[in-house]
């Protein structure tokens, strides 16, 4: 079976309860608990922060689920999926535009990994100096840091290389792994027996109006709720890498709703108390997880080091590493090989240089997570108006799946689907305005761009989505219906079949790739 190519029904082992698992594997991990102490350094007070979440969470779930209704129904990754929105060689932008952003994050999990593999080293052998040994960039890089980072790097490419088909199975180790360091947090924040604070303290604070805020209130919350939902949206246009291998959309819809917005209120809420606690005992609220081993004793640092770096792995490999490579595969299916697609992956999260993006919490939340999504805002509203009310959830496999990019109804014109570049054009340019000014410390903006940039994803998914759907009722798509029918029932195995024999003629030759979890049957 081809990367790409259409996954039958009898190869699909995911049910509901595998995307449970993944979800509270992917979701109890430093970065969420990064986002729950943002929100804080926001203005927001704790209660605010987790109703801001709860909002968030919920739309990030509904929204998930929505768009990975193709991925069930025809057995298709991103890369294929996009085709009917983007055309055959305009998907390869929107591929790899979430690529780009799946690098990013890979290399702020890499970052934090460093950090807590060596701070969590350092504070378990009593030697503090490691932190800042052989500066060679200061303030931003020691050649302690750089060697962890190999390190860290390493062991990624080296789970890779073994292979990763038993995934699923890695998921619901971690899962229960995640939970129990997020519980123990949460403990520690919330007795002050144990050198937290008192949780009748942390709850009692206020909105707030500190130097660098947002300044609490509705600003703060709708730019909490938009990282939040940015936060998730790469994985909302992806999605359907792993929802392709659930046999139903029962089981789909269901492991989404419940894996995402529960779990996500109470990670992000371990983050909001630990920043709360950290906040109480020395004045500054702190959005790193890793600065809780200044209060733990050695042993607990280095076994809380461990347990960071184990969490990150975990959602590095399934959000970080796998969609990005079948990104990157898509580009030129015919030479690339999988495996090096996900080395390159890790290669360029290190060239990133992380240790200088994400040296400070200065814009985590509002220039890091909301400037990307606005893109990948932009993308979701072109891709989901299409498939939902343009197609009517209508699609072809051999048009999908052309023995050339310009043949067939998402040839469009030479491959690219003018509708919806003018439309993802459109969306990133509201809050765009805003996004630059912030970049380049620019305070005069008039209130609207100052919104559009607050809420980012929403004003960009709604702005491409109807700039879309104008451009589709005044220049109709081309429709193809062939064999939509066969495509939904239990002959999608001989469909897939056919599809591999197309792409072997030159859109998909992998042979040597495995996405292995996924494709191969896990």
């Amino acid at each position: 079976m081809e990367d790409i190519a259409p996954l039958p029904r009898d190869q699909r082992p995911w049910r509901w309860h595998t995307y449970v698992a993944m979800w509270l594997a992917i979701v109890a991990n430093p970065s969420m608990y990064s986002l729950g102490g943002s929100l804080l350094g926001f203005g927001l007070s704790p209660l605010h922060a987790l109703a801001t979440v709860a909002a968030g969470s919920l739309v990030a779930g509904v929204a998930t689920a929505v768009n990975s209704a193709a991925g069930v129904t025809y057995g298709i990754p991103f890369p294929v999926y996009a085709r009917a929105s983007f055309g055959v060689e305009g998907a390869k932008f929107a591929a790899l535009s979430r690529g780009v952003v799946g690098v990013m994050w890979l290399s702020f999990q890499l970052w934090i990994s460093t950090d807590a593999v060596l701070r969590g080293f350092a504070r378990g052998a009593s030697a503090p100096e490691l932190l800042d040994w052989a500066p060679l960039w200061s303030p931003y890089l020691s050649g302690g840091q750089l060697l962890a980072l190999i390190l860290v790097a390493a062991l990624h490419i080296a789970c890779i290389a073994a292979g990763i088909k038993h995934f699923d199975r890695f998921t619901y180790v971690l899962a229960p792994i995640g939970i129990t360091f997020f519980g123990l947090i949460a403990l520690w924040a919330t007795m002050p027996a144990w050198g937290g604070a008192s949780l009748a303290e942390e709850l009692g604070h206020s909105d707030s109006d500190q130097e660098g805020s947002l300044g609490g209130g509705w600003n703060a919350a709708l730019a909490g709720i938009n990282a939040l939902v940015s936060m998730y949206s790469t994985l909302m246009l992806n999605m359907a890498d792993l929802a392709r291998l659930a046999p139903t959309q029962k089981d789909q819809a269901l492991g989404m709703m419940l894996g995402i917005p529960l779990p996500c209120v109470l990670s992000c809420g371990v983050g909001i108390l630990g920043s709360a606690a950290i906040e109480i005992k020395t004045g500054k609220a702190s959005w790193l997880m890793t600065d809780l081993f200044q209060f733990w004793p050695a042993w607990a640092c280095v076994a809380g080091g461990l347990a960071i770096f184990s969490l990150n792995l975990v959602v590095n490999l399934s959000a970080n590493i796998i969609p990005p490579a079948n990104d990157f595969l898509n580009l030129c299916p015919g030479r690339l090989r999988w495996r090096w697609c996900a080395y390159s992956a890790v290669i360029l999260a290190c060239l990133c240089c992380p240790f200088y993006l994400f040296h400070s919490a200065t814009g985590f939340a509002v220039r890091f997570l909301g400037g990307y999504g606005m893109v990948t805002g932009a993308i979701y509203g072109v891709m989901v108006s299409d498939y939902f009310i343009v197609r009517g959830r209508q699609l072809s496999l051999s048009d999908l799946y052309p023995a050339k990019s310009d043949e067939g109804a998402f040839g469009y014109w030479h491959g690219h689907n003018w509708r919806a570049v003018v439309a993802t054009l459109a969306g990133i340019s509201l809050p765009l305005p805003a996004w630059l000014a912030d970049l380049c410390g620019i305070e005069a903006l008039p209130a609207f761009f100052n919104v559009c940039g607050r809420a980012s994803w929403f004003v960009a998914c709604a702005a491409a989505s109807l700039v879309y759907l104008a451009a589709c009722w005044a220049s109709p798509p081309p429709q193809s219906w062939a064999d939509t029918k066969q495509a939904c029932n239990s002959n999608l195995s001989s469909q897939s079949t056919t599809s591999s024999d197309q792409e072997s003629s030159g859109d998909v030759n992998s042979t040597d790739s495995e996405l292995d979890w996924s494709a191969s049957g896990r």
